[in-house]
């Protein structure tokens, strides 16, 4: 039973929501501002907002019948009677009300601007699936996780910490949001079928799969463009942007062959991309 909890939380999707807090945190040590209290909230506030919404959408997709016998992507839970529709909806409203909770702490310690964010990432953490005008069922949803889980989640990491504003953060926060998209795009593009069959219009179903690898390739090599401008230009700067490169590259590729099954080992690589850009991102910027 814990394994099917497990696989709901879809494990591989979390460095979406930690990275660009990670990021921002590890700014903070470097100006020994860092307050080890409210970094804990923060990062276990994210975390059930998350997870929340993977519960979400497990639940949704299997009432709209995105998810059924034909998905190529991992066995989702609801749809495969693991977890039952009722208790997977429970959950989601558990994660989500105890998120709020954490997030009065937050509130009180950063104010409007934290209540702010928090009400529009709950908003939007509920309304990803759920909803008439559900984003990830008519397109859209990779411009809210590039905002969400990159500059937002950067600045308001680094607010909650300081209780200032960066805008010089802003070009990476941007490079971490656009490698989150990448993460639907390849998820989007290996469900183009089922996605038509349950009229779920993403990108990918709206306008195909070579719009999809030009957005893949964007996602990938931007971000490396805004931390080469956003870091002290050096040698080992130099070799690892070029590293960088070497990889996106490389994913890029396998993303112009990937069919059915392969779309899922993409995506673990993508997210480990993820990883790895954010581990040099936090090198280069704090060096």
């Amino acid at each position: 039973m814990i394994a099917h909890w497990i696989s709901a939380a879809r494990i591989k999707t979390l460095p979406v929501c930690l990275c660009p807090v990670v990021l921002s945190l590890s700014i903070c040590i470097k100006l020994n501002t860092l307050n080890p209290t409210v970094a804990i909230a923060t990062i276990f506030c994210v975390l059930m907002i998350q997870i929340a919404t993977n519960f979400t959408n497990d639940y949704i997709d299997f009432i709209k019948g995105a998810d059924n016998e034909n998905r190529i992507g991992p066995q989702r839970m609801t749809s495969s009677g693991s977890i039952l529709p009722r208790t997977m909806k429970k959950a989601s409203i558990i994660l989500f009300s105890s998120a709020s909770i954490i997030g009065l702490y937050l509130i009180a310690h950063g104010g409007i601007p934290i209540l702010v964010i928090g009400v529009l990432s709950l908003f939007f953490g509920v309304i990803y699936t759920a909803g008439p005008f559900a984003l990830a069922y008519i397109g859209g949803g990779e411009f809210v996780s590039m905002l969400f889980f990159g500059p937002i989640s950067v600045l308001g990491t680094y607010y909650l910490q300081t209780l200032t504003w960066d805008l010089k953060l802003l070009p990476i926060g941007f490079a971490i949001g656009l490698i989150t998209a990448a993460l639907l795009v390849v998820n989007n593009t290996r469900d183009i079928q089922t996605d038509k069959a349950a009229n779920k219009k993403t990108f990918a179903v709206r306008f195909g799969r070579l719009f999809s690898r030009i957005e893949y390739i964007v996602c990938l090599y931007l971000p490396i463009i805004l931390l080469d401008y956003s870091s002290e230009n050096s040698t080992h700067q130099m070799m690892f942007v070029l590293f960088l490169v070497f990889i996106a590259m490389l994913l890029t590729r396998r993303f112009g062959k990937a069919t059915n099954q392969a779309f899922n080992k993409l995506l673990g690589l993508t997210s480990s991309y993820l990883v790895l850009f954010t581990t040099i991102s936090i090198y280069l910027l704090n060096e």
